[in-house]
Formats: structure tokens, sequence, C-alpha cells
């Protein structure tokens, strides 16, 4: 959205829904309307899922732009701990985004005075791949397993990868040619132009 639709919406919603926060309302790099937006809702403004450095998310916090820090977790543990860090230096809470088998950034999570949440994205582990960790009444119990708690089979991903279905090049996985060529909107149809 552009500030002034964000702001209409969220206050739209704050109406009927007390939110507690409002995630990437605004182009990621819209620090100042960032900033204008956290002070004209209620709702707390979570953005930085998207940044990919540390030099990054200081527009939008020296703005006053951000209430819930968000980190993605493809960036791994150190760029995690230092936007922890930082964010925990101006008392801002941080939810690392998009867990999914990204085990060591839930191990660092649970090792930092400002983790407010973490977003998981997937309760399932990728096929070969065992995670040390349940989730429970909605946290992330970390096992004993040594290291980040991942566990590879490397006999059954080699096996998968001489038999599995994924291998058929008409399989699932494989995007019909015609995708995305046709629009349907309610009862009337028509092929789009490509």
């Amino acid at each position: 959205w552009n500030l002034k639709q964000a702001v209409r919406y969220v206050s739209a919603v704050e109406r009927e829904i007390d939110l507690t926060w409002i995630e990437e309302p605004l182009r990621r790099w819209d620090a100042p309307g960032h900033a204008r937006l956290s002070n004209s809702v209620r709702a707390a403004v979570a953005t930085g899922e998207n940044l990919s450095g540390l030099e990054q998310y200081r527009p939008l916090l020296d703005a006053n732009g951000v209430d819930v820090v968000q980190v993605g977790c493809t960036w791994g543990v150190t760029h995690f701990l230092r936007v922890a860090t930082v964010a925990h230096s101006r008392d801002l809470p941080i939810s690392p985004v998009g867990l999914t088998t990204n085990q060591a950034v839930a191990h660092a999570a649970a090792s930092i005075p400002n983790h407010l949440s973490t977003e998981v994205q997937d309760l399932g582990a990728p096929f070969g791949i065992t995670i040390d960790q349940q989730i429970v009444d909605g946290g992330i119990v970390l096992g004993d397993t040594p290291g980040h708690g991942l566990s590879v089979d490397e006999s059954a991903i080699h096996g998968n990868q001489q038999s599995g279905s994924w291998l058929l090049s008409e399989g699932p996985h494989v995007r019909p040619a015609r995708a995305g060529l046709r629009l349907v909107a309610g009862s009337d149809r028509r092929d789009a132009v490509s």
C-alpha cells in the first residue's frame, strides 16, 4: 500500500478489531512513511523481513518507523543476532519470520532478551531431514540434539533421487504450459492475452 491507503485500511480494520501489529504495510525502504503510519494508527508496525543487511534497518530505526523488527531467516544466525542486538538497544522486540528448517535461527531467537515471536511457515521437515524440535501450545520447544538440531538421512535422500516421483517430467511440480494465461473472474471468463 501507499501511506494513505495503509492509514485508511488499518484504521478501518481497527474500528472492528484490536490489531497487535500490521506487517509489511509499505515498501520496505519507506522509512518516513513507516514512521508516519506508526504515528497514525494504534497497531504496531512490523517490518524488516525483506531487508538483507543491517545497514538497511538503520533508516527505519532512525526514523522510528518500526515497532516490531522482523528478520528473514534466510540471512542466517549472524545477521539475526546483529539485528536483534541493535533492536534491543532501542527497546524494540524482534520477530524472526519464515522459519522452516532454519533451526539455528530458532536457537538464536531463544537466546535473545527481546524475542517476541517467531513465524513458523511449515511444521514439517523436508524429506530426509529430521528436526529436533516440537511445536507445543504455539511455541517452539527445542530438543537436545547437538548443533542446531538437524539430522540428515543421506541414504534416504540418495534413494529418493533415484526413484522419487518428483523425477517425472510430467509430475505435479511442473508448471503447466498454459499456466497464467487464463483469467477467470466470476461468470465472465476470458482468455488473457500474453
